[in-house]
């Protein structure tokens, strides 16, 4: 209501439990009692057992724990199984509904449910709401900014749209982290197919990897001048990781200088947790690094794709080090070489000691 001297208690969703748990564990949480009271209702003899545990606790945890999604999905379990119920929910809004004729319109069905309290947003937060799905994960106000302003749409009217969204909590801020927002897992998807649905989609998924793109070759500025630790600059972009895969994989697609000029930052954030599929997208990437990549891209890339094998693949390392240190010396930049002719000193020891 906003008045003087209003408190406002925010209603958590159901809690959760963590995995592995055993089904006498999860029964300790609320959105695994109430999945396992309703199932019992819909189903009678359904009982929660150490083998159908990690299916509930997975439906509860893709329904974020909402009561009225729980309700829904946990009358589909006695038809589908639980197994089988987890494996649809990506497609949660055709497979939620009710047959009980006793309640409301606006609860038949998960998406009803959601659009009842979409309808009832201004035309600013309606746009602002639909234009966070393009974000894998949480994001910032200001990442939020960059990507959803445009169109007649301002900074100023994305942040006052935004606050009214987390009042309203369609928008939430991540316990003990209030600057960090997100969407529920079935509202993401509802903003997702509003987006499409408005023929925003590309046009958004481009504003969103340019924005991630610029986060990332600011934080590796930061790690080239030594102005701030490398672990906080690491850890700071491990909340965006997802968002930098989401905008890699546009990029690779649409924007070849994009993709090459992501790769080295998306790689230092992801360390050794990616391994695999960090070098799957060093390889793309190497396919792009061309004349037609402006030389500041290729000598960006070249050079992390040499720190990217330190320690792993002597000759790959000494390859890219190299060439990061020609196309540094051309561009003028003394500490890009520097940079690079040190990976190459590093290269000669074990080679040294090799022979």
């Amino acid at each position: 209501l906003r008045l003087g001297g209003e408190q406002v208690p925010r209603l958590q969703p159901l809690p959760i439990p963590p995995t592995p748990a055993t089904a006498h564990e999860a029964l300790d949480h609320g959105s695994v009692q109430f999945f396992v009271r309703r199932a019992a209702q819909a189903a009678e003899g359904f009982q929660l057992t150490d083998t159908n545990v990690a299916d509930v606790i997975t439906i509860c945890r893709r329904l974020d724990g909402i009561p009225l999604a729980i309700e829904l999905a946990a009358a589909r379990a006695a038809t589908l199984g639980t197994g089988t119920l987890a494996g649809l929910l990506d497609h949660r809004f055709r497979l939620l509904r009710s047959f009980n004729r006793s309640i409301s319109t606006r609860h038949v069905t998960l998406k009803s449910a959601l659009e009842w309290s979409l309808g009832m947003l201004t035309p600013d937060e309606q746009v602002v709401f639909r234009r966070t799905g393009v974000f894998a994960r949480g994001f910032s106000t200001a990442m939020l900014a960059a990507v959803a302003s445009g169109d007649g749409l301002d900074t100023d009217r994305v942040t006052t749209a935004l606050r009214s969204l987390v009042d309203k909590s369609l928008v939430h801020a991540e316990p003990g982290r209030p600057e960090r927002l997100r969407l529920l897992e079935s509202t993401r998807s509802l903003a997702q197919e509003q987006l499409q649905e408005a023929g925003e989609l590309e046009a958004l998924r481009r504003r969103h990897a340019l924005a991630v793109l610029a986060r990332f070759q600011a934080a590796m500025a930061d790690v080239h001048g030594n102005r701030v630790p490398l672990d906080d600059i690491r850890a700071a972009l491990g909340d965006a990781l997802d968002d930098a895969h989401a905008a890699m994989a546009w990029a690779l697609a649409h924007d070849a200088t994009a993709a090459c000029a992501l790769m080295p930052g998306l790689s230092f954030a992801a360390a050794e947790s990616r391994f695999p599929g960090t070098h799957a997208l060093w390889e793309s990437t190497a396919a792009l690094v061309d004349q037609d990549v402006p030389v500041r891209v290729q000598a960006d890339w070249a050079l992390g794709c040499a720190l990217f094998w330190w320690n792993r693949n002597v000759d790959a390392m000494d390859r890219w080090a190299t060439r990061a240190a020609e196309l540094c010396e051309a561009l003028g930049d003394a500490d890009g070489w520097h940079t690079a002719q040190g990976a190459r000193l590093v290269v000669g020891g074990p080679r040294r000691g090799g022979a």
